[in-house]
């Protein structure tokens, strides 16, 4: 299973991978109804098919979570947040990858364990001295008091570099809950778009940015970048917008 959705009334939805390209299908299931419906997508299209109600299928399982969205965030490791959940993450220069999920579950009130699995991009597990068994590492803790309450939990932390193309997976009783790309970035570097002008005219004056040292352009085009800065450039260029590139 690549993911589930709760809803408020009581249904949820089961979506599986499929050997197709862009081809998942959907199990609607009730816990009263059983499996009332069996949806194809491919791309935009939607087919589906309904059990006749005198074969019911009873869903004999729930899952035990059902993961709304999962944030990432990069933590010293005092624990203090250096880029906070939902902000660009540069991969090289994670500290501790910060990992946290709002759930709801079928099952308030009980313990459970998740197993984590992390991979780099030529998909081999990330693991460390204290990992278990084909895992990078578990979580365990108690699920919310109430059904179906959205709940947020953290999944801990993990120290390593991360760059692109790196994914994260879920599971639980030996059953994959969800599959995520870690949204880290590359380096980014910023290029100023250049249009030369000729110099200021006698008298006039301007407000210049000078060129900076090549040692020192890096840092000096990311604060122009992020100050928005647009204008007079050295002596013979003004910038009128920049390019960003992800290494």
């Amino acid at each position: 299973m690549k993911s589930s959705e709760f809803h408020n009334d009581g249904t949820w939805d089961e979506v599986y991978n499929t050997n197709l390209r862009r081809v998942s299908i959907i199990l609607k299931k009730d816990r009263e109804k059983g499996l009332y419906r069996v949806c194809i997508h491919k791309r935009d299209n939607i087919l589906y098919f309904e059990p006749d109600k005198s074969d019911k299928i009873a869903v004999t399982e729930s899952p035990s979570l059902f993961i709304n969205n999962i944030q990432f965030a990069n933590v010293n490791k005092k624990g203090k947040i250096i880029d906070n959940y939902g902000e660009v993450i540069i991969g090289a220069q994670v500290k501790n990858l910060s990992m946290k999920v709002a759930y709801q579950t079928l099952i308030p009130d009980s313990l459970i364990t998740l197993d984590i699995k992390l991979f780099d991009p030529n998909g081999k597990l990330m693991t460390n001295a204290y990992s278990p068994e084909g895992f990078s590492y578990a979580v365990s803790f108690k699920t919310g008091d109430d059904i179906a309450d959205l709940v947020e939990q953290s999944l801990g932390s993990w120290k390593a570099k991360f760059g692109k193309g790196y994914k994260l997976e879920i599971h639980h009783n030996a059953k994959l809950l969800v599959a995520v790309n870690i949204p880290t970035k590359g380096l980014l570097s910023y290029r100023p778009i250049l249009v030369r002008v000729g110099p200021p005219k006698l008298g006039i004056r301007t407000t210049k940015v000078g060129f900076p040292k090549i040692s020192k352009r890096p840092f000096v085009y990311r604060d122009l970048y992020k100050r928005g800065y647009l204008g007079p450039f050295g002596r013979d260029y003004i910038i009128t917008g920049w390019r960003i590139q992800e290494e």
